[in-house]
């Protein structure tokens, strides 16, 4: 069993981030309480709380601050994530500027979420009807919410805010234990300043606790299968179930990989019908998962996974926003394969410049340009990815080609997938990070040895 080192060690503090949360509610509940402190207000306190905190850099473990150059460049990113957030939400609080289109799932969060915390306010019955599980969460946390603090639009969105960046920061620390210091500088300062990014964990979607759960299950996951701790693959399935419980899908995949992953780590160690048996009890496991997870899932109706099956699934996804391919179906499995390809280049690069109608999609059209050059450059420098090709990598690699291939393939709606994609953009940046010719033309062994090096 490898040795973790120090600079891991502390990485993991529930604690911090869970404590100003929590204080920052408090804040707002107090502030609520004034006969001044209402509505914005206590967001722009519960926002000056969690920037003091960002600003005392307490994420940060003891032993990296003797790197001081690391430490406050580190910092400040982290702080510019959450500032760049915090801005556009107080922002567009002041003067919506994006179409309605876009805003409407976020609105109807805080319309029910107001609705439940008013009906707990007067004793009155609220029946309300969720759209799926993940939503019936998100609005009853709004619930709760609202119910210390009163309705106050923009303390949600600086939640959201806060939250997002705390993603960014486990996507650091993931990072760092991937490609080194440098390259993970570079990375998450592209993640901090990308725009679709900022957009979506600045506003009161489920996507920045999606975004916030995934990281920690992706950096536990790399934990535990580099240094082979167990802690870590609790942590990982802990992780995987918080994030399912905000995106069902998302976190069925996860659920899938990790049994996937947990099968192969553990036949690798094992033998003869021992290793055997493992498979055999897993498979079972994973199909009942499956069985089971499908009832609570919005396509509970879907019966199946047959190809006319996931072209419903399309269809579904489609309603209610523009779609790419609107009118194909899946009538075999030579179909799917035959669409795939198109399908996820449509859903890592889309809105191409001839699609573009209104100015979300104008910017999501100008990050992809970036998109473009990045991954074009990962293509001509390919063998210095293939430092990355290590045990550790084994689950996020599974999990983005199993992602993007299932988001190709059923994400029919072009908006939502803009909101998707963030799940997976960041990871796939760092994982193409060691072919930009940024830091050094050595071979790549020699680039990894350096970068961890500090």
């Amino acid at each position: 069993m490898s040795t973790r080192p120090e600079s891991c060690r502390r990485t993991e503090d529930y604690c911090l981030p869970l404590f100003f949360l929590t204080l920052s509610v408090g804040v707002g509940v107090i502030t609520a309480q004034l006969p001044w402190g209402e509505g914005d207000l206590t967001g722009i306190l519960i926002f000056a709380v969690i920037l003091v905190y960002l600003w005392g850099a307490h994420l940060f473990p003891a032993p990296w601050r003797s790197d001081r150059s690391l430490w406050l460049v580190s910092r400040n990113i982290i702080l510019l994530a959450f500032l760049l957030r915090a801005t556009v939400a107080i922002f567009h609080r002041l003067y919506p500027i994006l179409p309605e289109l876009y805003t409407l799932d976020a609105e109807t969060y805080d319309w029910e979420g107001w609705a439940i915390a008013d009906a707990w306010l007067t004793g009155n019955n609220q029946k309300a009807e969720f759209i799926s599980l993940s939503a019936a969460i998100h609005e009853h946390f709004i619930a709760v919410v609202y119910f210390l603090i009163g309705h106050s639009v923009l303390s949600i969105k600086i939640l959201s805010s806060f939250v997002g960046t705390l993603s960014i920061y486990y996507l650091f620390l993931f990072a760092v234990e991937t490609v080194g210091k440098k390259r993970a500088l570079l990375v998450t300062f592209l993640v901090t300043v990308w725009p679709s990014h900022v957009l979506w964990t600045s506003h009161n979607f489920r996507d920045p606790w999606v975004f916030y759960f995934l990281s920690r299950v992706i950096y536990s996951s790399l934990l535990w299968l580099k240094y082979d701790s167990q802690k870590e693959w609790l942590k990982t399935a802990l992780f995987i179930v918080l994030t399912g419980l905000f995106r069902e899908l998302t976190g069925l995949l996860l659920a899938l990989t990790f049994v996937t992953v947990s099968v192969y780590e553990y036949s690798r160690k094992a033998t003869g019908l021992l290793r055997v048996s493992v498979l055999f009890l897993s498979a079972i496991g994973a199909v009942g998962f499956f069985l089971i997870m499908k009832d609570v899932l919005f396509f509970s109706h879907i019966q199946d996974a047959s190809p006319l099956a996931l072209s419903q699934i399309r269809q579904n996804l489609a309603i209610g926003g523009s779609t790419s391919y609107p009118d194909i179906t899946y009538n075999s499995w030579f179909d799917i394969l035959f669409f795939a390809p198109s399908g996820i280049v449509y859903f890592l690069f889309a809105p191409f410049p001839w699609q573009i109608t209104n100015a979300v999609q104008l910017a999501s059209s100008i990050e992809n340009f970036a998109l473009y050059f990045l991954t074009a450059l990962a293509c001509f420098r390919f063998s210095f990815l293939c430092a990355l090709v290590r045990k550790e990598i084994l689950f996020v690699g599974l999990f983005l080609v199993c992602g993007v291939v299932a988001s190709g393939v059923v994400e029919g709606n072009v908006g939502t997938a803009y909101r998707h994609k963030m799940q997976f953009l960041p990871y796939l940046l760092v994982l193409l990070s060691p072919a930009w010719p940024l830091f050094s033309r050595v071979k790549p062994q020699v680039l990894e040895a350096k970068s961890l090096s500090g």
